[in-house]
């Protein structure tokens, strides 16, 4: 059965090991004042819900607007949050936004799509970002605030860079951190002009596979935004997992201006299914990544 005060504050404190953090007698606080731009980088998180609501979201919005950076929060995973913050961030000025997240719940003992008949990847993992694998993360369009992210992330050894190769160029791309009991998959991406091949499946089939070797024991995942080739490795998927909508919410300063944050997966036992009702959704700020 899954951990869900271990998932709980995995999720809050994996943001430490690239930024900054300050603590708050009512949360947290990350921090990167050299990539602005970064919602993952610059965010509080308001753990005690019981204290002085008002006080700590006029804090928050200090701290960032004292550093030039956007005010932001994220959710902290805590039954009733949303309800209890509403009303408190919309009188502090923010628009609060309700949204749902899918969860794909892939058993322990499943089978593992393999990759689609004739591809062939080549997979590799990173530890420095060369020409080749800085056009990838691009291309998409700039995002610097990934770049920067990206670089503090390779410092840390669980951080594992996935890099999937056609022919001796960087096609696709997958971020695996792996943490006690739980990794989380971000960056997943394949470059525009290698789209539609069948990349993307290969690499995530890859990754299932090799999760043990990385030091993962999971094989759940959790997602936001994919494109059509990793939504079809999930498909081909489907008989082993289940696909479960979750409430989320988000709260911002930047009215309609608010943007997602990057695709995300997640590992965990598959318990998660049964805990559908956990809030999962992230308080963002003004547009970034």
């Amino acid at each position: 059965m899954i951990d869900l005060a271990l998932l709980k504050r995995l999720e809050i404190t994996c943001y430490a090991d690239f930024a900054d953090v300050e603590r708050r007698p009512y949360g947290l606080l990350y921090h990167c004042a050299d990539n602005p731009l970064s919602h993952d980088s610059n965010h509080g998180v308001i753990l005690d819900l019981d204290g002085d609501l008002e006080a700590a979201v006029a804090d928050v919005t200090a701290f960032y607007e004292g550093r030039g950076l956007e005010p932001r929060l994220y959710a902290s995973f805590t039954a009733g949050e949303a309800a209890r913050l509403r009303p408190v961030l919309e009188r502090c000025g923010y628009t609060f936004r309700e949204m749902a997240q899918r969860l794909f719940v892939l058993r322990p003992d499943a089978s593992t799509p393999g990759p689609p008949p004739g591809v062939h990847l080549d997979v590799r993992r990173v530890r420095a970002l060369s020409g080749g694998v800085r056009a990838l993360v691009h291309s998409d369009g700039p995002a610097p605030w990934t770049e920067h992210a990206m670089r503090r992330h390779l410092a840390v050894e669980g951080f594992h860079l996935l890099v999937g190769y056609a022919r001796g160029v960087p096609v696709t791309m997958a971020a695996i951190k792996v943490m006690p009991g739980l990794s989380r998959v971000d960056d997943v991406l394949t470059h525009p002009l290698h789209r539609g091949r069948g990349y993307a499946r290969a690499l995530m089939a890859t990754l299932v596979t090799d999760h043990p070797a990385y030091g993962g024991h999971h094989r759940v995942l959790f997602r936001k935004r994919l494109g059509v080739e990793l939504r079809a490795f999930l498909a081909a998927a489907g008989p082993d997992g289940v696909n479960v909508v979750v409430d989320g919410h988000t709260a911002s300063q930047g009215g309609d201006d608010f943007v997602e944050a990057d695709r995300v997966l997640y590992h965990a036992p598959d318990e998660v299914r049964r805990k559908a009702a956990l809030i999962t959704g992230r308080l963002l700020g003004r547009a970034g990544a």
